[in-house]
């Protein structure tokens, strides 16, 4: 058994500008870098490389001219002098039908025993760039599988690249948890998450479970462009452009989504504005007729 699907419930919660929180029941793979090296996907519906509904390709992932998954991340831990592991998992979003957006992926190392030996975030965000975060179990605090770092990395587009983040992983071999949280922005302290069952991906052929996989790869994008344009639209918080990267991790560039370059465009921000403001007088006299239905006609006393 190489491949699993690791299902449950990612949550995202921030608490500046503005509270916003959601969560989403997710479907994941979690693939054995060296099965996929070796050709292997499961049963009709999920290949390594091209030719089914679901594809894990190394090309979605790194910035590597190598065709092979293990030699992908080892270079990427040799220039950080982070020694390699026999056991090496990608936690992430297959491609469906060609297309994916992973907001992030995990690569953990194991030794033979199954301890972690370490954990590689792969981090991408709507301007196209793509950002290693490389945590080697030797750095973790008080033994745990507990790392604290700079956030060098613009993932969302309301903030800049202020503030640590702390990774939490636990590995079991029926689940996965992990926590991000970003502590001591100016703004506030943002956390994200996702506790995982896992189950083998061959067993994982019914319907209804290769829609919700399915659902997971399409509606990423959708989901976070429509959290965003809640937070922006409301007023709360304003796009930006384009965030700076703090350190040479950053290991792809690329360009905003159109939609988000329209909405960032300074030239436009009186007119985003005025709409959030409309829309939100909108929301709020909405809230007083259903408060009149409830409660009933109000009297003014003579």
């Amino acid at each position: 058994m190489s491949h699993f699907l690791a299902s449950g419930p990612v949550w995202h919660v921030r608490q500046a500008p503005g509270r916003h929180a959601f969560a989403y029941r997710m479907h994941y793979l979690w693939c054995d870098v060296d099965a996929l090296d070796r050709g292997e996907g499961a049963g009709r519906w999920l290949s390594a490389g091209a030719g089914r509904m679901f594809q894990m390709r190394l090309e979605d992932h790194l910035q590597t001219t190598d065709r092979n998954w293990r030699n992908g991340i080892e270079s990427w831990l040799d220039r950080a002098g982070i020694a390699t592991a026999p056991r090496i998992h990608i936690l992430s979003l297959p491609r469906l039908l060609g297309r994916t957006f992973n907001p992030v992926s995990f690569w953990i190392g194991r030794d033979e025993a199954g301890d972690v030996l370490w954990m590689v975030a792969e981090v991408n965000n709507t301007f196209g760039a793509r950002h290693l975060y490389l945590l080697d179990a030797k750095d973790g605090e008080d033994g745990q599988l507990r790392w604290r770092c700079p956030k060098a990395f613009a993932v969302s587009p309301f903030h800049d690249v202020e503030g640590r983040y702390e990774f939490r992983l636990e590995l079991t071999d029926s689940g996965i948890e992990i926590g991000i949280d970003l502590e001591g922005h100016a703004d506030g302290i943002f956390r994200t998450g996702m506790r995982l069952d896992l189950r083998p991906a061959a067993q994982a052929g019914g319907l209804g479970i290769l829609a919700a996989v399915a659902g997971s790869v399409a509606l990423a994008v959708p989901r976070i462009l429509w959290h965003a344009a809640r937070l922006h639209f409301s007023g709360k918080a304003r796009l930006m452009l384009a965030p700076r990267e703090r350190d040479g991790w950053t290991i792809h560039h690329g360009e905003a989504v159109l939609l988000q370059r329209l909405v960032a465009n300074p030239a436009m921000g009186k007119a985003w504005k005025r709409l959030g403001q409309i829309l939100s007088k909108r929301g709020t006299s909405k809230q007083d007729m259903d408060h009149g239905t409830r409660t009933g006609p109000r009297t003014t006393p003579v």
